[in-house]
């Protein structure tokens, strides 16, 4: 819809720095998890290798990806890998560089900012096959809510630009940001720009995931593949949701709407950490989004509980997350499904 893609050509403008090409540079996708699928499938042939940082957000693949690929075609059957989906669909091969938390970590609180990027690990993993950079919330990480500083986000795209890597940032959390400073990666310079494609979330935005209504935003060079690896995977996207989204942007830029989303979200992360903390239960407080990363073995499960025969033999989070479920009536995410070699 030219409304809408005008909508988001207007508020990237402002946000990188460049004027945004609502036709040629923006691709409009049935939520930001097919945005991410299409980019994949434009660029990586098989063999070829995306490097992924980890921990890995999952969710994005759970409803779709990973339910059709892995459990069909790969056969996971633990929860594990799900982002990596994206690039086992097309037969890539996926590369993973860890953050690191700072030592004795699972011993109290710890802020998502305090996750570092090894950049010698990082070049370590790029190979003549890496096509693609794929960091999940480059902005906002999932699920340690660290928050990318400028000079890191430099580091990752020159390192990028000089090895022909193509860099998609996703950046759907952008608007949930509690520090002072919020830097897109395609804003650093002109050359990482070049080789950039953001990807956002209306649904993340607006608090309306279940519309399913993403982007991508780039150089054309990079979004015409997109845009044609959109048309054969769905050919197009609803309209309705384009057009609510219009209001959406117009309404929210002209109000208070972005920060009281982020009061009311950092809110309820705060009431979250509140209770941990009378619990004694270690955990990492996010410097943005909604995620706390709580240590599992802060949470006593009593001595003796009957776990049935399907969940018994899983890992310690996945038990307790069971638990937490049935037993106790809260919905948690094992952490485990978002690591692959820890």
């Amino acid at each position: 819809m030219p409304l809408f893609k005008q909508a988001l050509a207007n508020a990237y403008s402002t946000k990188l720095g460049w004027e945004i090409d609502p036709v040629m540079e923006v691709s409009v996708h049935t939520g930001a998890s097919a945005a991410l699928l299409s980019i994949v499938m434009a660029f990586v042939e098989p063999g070829e290798e995306v490097i992924l940082l980890e921990p890995v957000f999952s969710a994005y693949v759970c409803s779709f990806i990973s339910l059709i690929v892995k459990r069909f075609e790969f056969g996971f059957a633990d929860g594990r890998k799900r982002y990596t989906a994206y690039v086992k669909f097309v037969k890539g091969i996926p590369r993973f560089v860890a953050l690191h938390p700072p030592a004795g970590a699972e011993k109290g609180k710890l802020y998502g900012n305090e996750w570092v990027l090894d950049m010698s690990e990082l070049e370590a993993a790029i190979t003549s096959k890496t096509k693609l950079l794929l960091t999940p919330d480059s902005d906002k990480h999932n699920p340690t809510g660290k928050v990318f500083t400028p000079s890191e986000l430099h580091s990752i795209g020159d390192l990028c630009v000089r090895n022909s890597i193509i860099l998609v940032s996703d950046e759907v959390y952008s608007h949930l940001a509690y520090t002072p400073t919020f830097t897109s990666l395609a804003s650093i310079s002109p050359s990482i720009a070049a080789s950039t494609i953001t990807v956002g979330s209306i649904g993340k935005l607006f608090n309306c995931t279940g519309w399913r209504l993403g982007h991508a935003i780039g150089p054309a060079s990079l979004i015409h593949p997109v845009q044609v690896a959109h048309y054969v995977l769905c050919y197009t996207t609803s309209g309705p949701p384009q057009k609510a989204e219009v209001e959406g942007f117009l309404e929210a830029d002209g109000g208070v709407w972005w920060e009281v989303d982020r009061r009311e979200v950092r809110g309820m992360v705060d009431g979250v950490c509140g209770v941990l903390d009378g619990l004694g239960i270690p955990y990492v407080y996010p410097s943005a989004a909604y995620f706390v990363l709580a240590h599992v073995d802060g949470i006593p499960i009593p001595e003796g509980f009957v776990f049935p025969p399907h969940i018994a033999g899983l890992s310690r989070d996945m038990r307790t997350c069971w638990f937490l479920m049935n037993e106790i009536g809260v919905a948690t995410i094992p952490g485990t499904s978002k690591f692959y070699f820890y």
